[in-house]
């Protein structure tokens, strides 16, 4: 499957993008015109080609998929089970089929990639189970703070935090790397609140600083879903607002990097119009 190939139409030399595309039970090849659509294509049917080679592995541990028992009672509020199960699995098989792989593009390749997901198909299951029983911890930690608050404007700024978290898909949504440090984020709530009535004036300060980079990010990638545009800077803003209210909120937990308003409205000057 070459990555590109050269082809002439009505007298003029084009070229086109060929990629696997998943067709659920099989895949098919299709050509596309650009590389990045090629390429998101071929990784969902590449994805594909791995689960038919591995549908023993796969159905067994839909039979038996760690963590998902307790992971469903503590976020049975917020997520229906057979959800959580199917985004349970979605992102074991994306992390461990493929994860940031390069793609594999011949039978030798292929052969290679289907040998490494068999190997890290446990330990990517072990890791997720691992993570649901931290996230729901910190959940069921949170809920019950929550429900001894009665601030209207932080009951209401944590539930919008919570439902751009934590929701049906959120697993398969979220980039691997990124959804490492969600308990982190959820503890990070509950810390806010334990705070809360210490100090509510500097609660509110930090609150409206949050919401403004908040606001300007939800109408940028709005501006975005309308044209198709996807980018990374954007996401990047998007995940560096998270660690902002870490910084801000609950100072404790610290930061992976250094944070500030200035350096987030330094990146925002890369951010596609």
């Amino acid at each position: 499957m070459p990555a590109e190939i050269s082809f002439m139409r009505n007298a003029q030399q084009l070229t086109g993008y060929p990629a696997l595309i998943d067709k659920t039970d099989s895949v098919a090849i299709r050509l596309f015109d650009t590389q990045e659509a090629a390429e998101n294509a071929m990784r969902t049917g590449v994805k594909r080609l791995l689960c038919l080679e591995l549908k023993d592995r796969l159905k067994q541990l839909d039979k038996n998929l760690p963590g998902l028992k307790q992971a469903t009672m503590q976020l049975t509020t917020r997520i229906n089970p057979g959800d959580l199960k199917q985004d349970m699995l979605n992102a074991i098989i994306d992390r461990a089929l493929m994860g940031d792989d390069p793609l594999p593009r011949n039978e030798q390749a292929f052969v290679a990639q289907s040998q490494r997901a068999k190997g890290r198909l446990p330990e990517v299951t072990t890791a997720l189970a691992s993570l649901m029983q931290q996230i729901g911890n910190e959940y069921q930690v949170l809920m019950g703070r929550l429900a001894t608050t009665h601030i209207g404007r932080v009951r209401n700024e944590i539930n919008d935090q919570l439902n751009n978290l934590i929701y049906p898909g959120f697993l398969c949504h979220t980039p691997w790397k990124r959804s490492q440090h969600i308990p982190r984020y959820l503890k990070g709530m509950s810390l806010r609140l334990e705070k809360l009535l210490t100090n509510v004036e500097r609660d509110e300060k930090n609150s409206m600083e949050i919401n403004v980079l908040w606001q300007q990010y939800l109408q940028r990638l709005e501006r975005h879903q309308r044209i198709g545009l996807i980018d990374e800077n954007l996401n990047e803003f998007r995940w560096q607002i998270e660690e902002l209210r870490i910084s801000l909120f609950a100072q404790e937990l610290k930061t992976p990097y250094p944070i500030s308003i200035k350096r987030l409205q330094k990146l925002w000057e890369g951010v596609r119009a």
